[in-house]
């Protein structure tokens, strides 16, 4: 009897190894890019690491490749977080963002002179970085 329980816990155990491992959160399974993000405002950093990358690319309201990243809070649904929004124009973004993390819209104007460098957009105030 102890052979046979070994044996269903060994089958088991093989089994689950065999699953596909679970997303770490349910944005990435919904689709929504994560991507390697900075925010630096007036030289303090509020993003730096992991974040949910929203492109808003269509061009009917935001310019062609505008869009937002947010910061990730695992575990802390309710709470929103800090993110910032890049309107990409001809030959330079304006960016806002919430300036708070409770704040559900990005009404703080960061500036409509950002220059891209990389994956970066900067200028005098602010860098809003998202690397793939």
């Amino acid at each position: 009897m102890i052979r046979l329980y070994r044996a269903a816990g060994a089958a088991l155990a093989l089994m689950l190894c065999a699953l596909p491992a679970a997303p770490a959160r349910a944005d990435e399974a919904k689709g929504v890019p994560i991507r390697r993000c900075l925010l630096v405002v007036d030289g303090k950093t509020y993003i730096n690491g992991p974040c949910i990358y929203y492109p808003m690319a269509d061009g009917s309201f935001f310019g062609k490749g505008s869009f937002q990243i947010a910061e990730r809070l695992p575990d802390k649904h309710d709470v929103m977080g800090y993110f910032a929004q890049v309107d990409i124009g001809k030959r330079f973004a304006s960016v806002n963002w919430n300036a708070g993390p409770k704040s559900t819209h990005a009404q703080a104007f960061l500036g409509e002179d950002f220059k891209r460098e990389g994956a970066c957009w900067v200028n005098a105030r602010a860098k809003v970085c998202a690397w793939k």
